[in-house]
C-alpha cells in the first residue's frame, strides 16, 4: 500500500474516496478519513520552490527511518517524492537528521549499473530532499564555535557529494 501521495496524485486520491474530518493551521492541515478501511490519512499545503504542493500522508506518520526506505525501495516515483519532501520538512519544523543516512547511502551507489528508473529515483530523492544545499540547516544558538563550523563543514561536503552525485546520474548536455 502507498503511504505517501505527492502533488497531483494527492488531489487525486483525495478525491477517490477521502472524507473530511479537520481542518488545523488555516487550512494549511487537514485530515482525512478513508471510509473504505478506517485509515486516517493527513494533507499538507507545503510552499515548494515558489509554489504549493500538496502531500498527503498516512496516519501515523512514517518515522525517519520508514521515509527514507520508502524513498529507496518505493515503487512510486511520487511516493520517493513525498518522502524526500516530508523529511525535508520535518528536518526544519522538528529538527530530524536525514541527511547522513541519505548519503551514507548514495556512497554505495555504483552509477555506471545503475537502470534509468533507478538513476531517476535517486535524482527525485537528491531534488526534493534539497541535499545539494550547503545551507547549515542546524540550530547554531547555544553552540560553540567549533561546533557550528563541523555543521557547517557537514552541509558543505553533504551538497558538494550531492551535486556531483546529480550530475553523474544525467546524461551529459552536449550544447552547454
Amino acid at each position: 500500500m502507498q503511504r505517501l501521495y505527492y502533488g497531483e496524485d494527492a488531489s487525486q486520491k483525495i478525491s477517490r474516496n477521502l472524507l473530511e474530518k479537520e481542518r488545523l493551521d488555516e487550512g494549511w492541515t487537514i485530515k482525512y478519513l478513508d471510509e473504505s478501511n478506517g485509515q486516517l490519512w493527513t494533507l499538507y499545503h507545503v510552499e515548494e520552490l515558489g509554489t504549493f504542493e500538496d502531500i498527503l500522508v498516512v496516519f501515523p506518520i512514517p518515522t525517519t527511518e520508514e521515509l527514507i526506505a520508502i524513498a529507496f525501495n518505493s515503487d512510486s516515483l511520487n511516493e520517493v517524492a513525498a518522502s524526500a519532501v516530508l523529511l525535508r520538512i520535518l528536518e526544519s519544523w522538528k529538527k530530524i537528521e536525514f541527511r547522513e543516512a541519505i548519503v551514507n547511502r548514495l556512497k554505495k551507489l555504483e552509477v555506471d549499473e545503475l537502470e534509468a528508473n533507478e538513476k531517476r529515483r535517486f535524482e527525485i530523492i537528491i531534488e526534493k530532499a534539497e541535499l545539494t544545499d550547503v545551507l547549515n540547516r542546524r540550530e547554531v544558538l547555544g553552540k560553540h564555535i567549533n561546533e557550528i563550523n563541523k555543521d557547517a563543514a557537514f552541509f558543505y561536503q553533504t551538497g558538494a557529494f550531492c551535486q556531483a552525485l546529480l550530475s553523474s546520474l544525467r546524461p551529459p548536455d552536449y550544447w552547454t
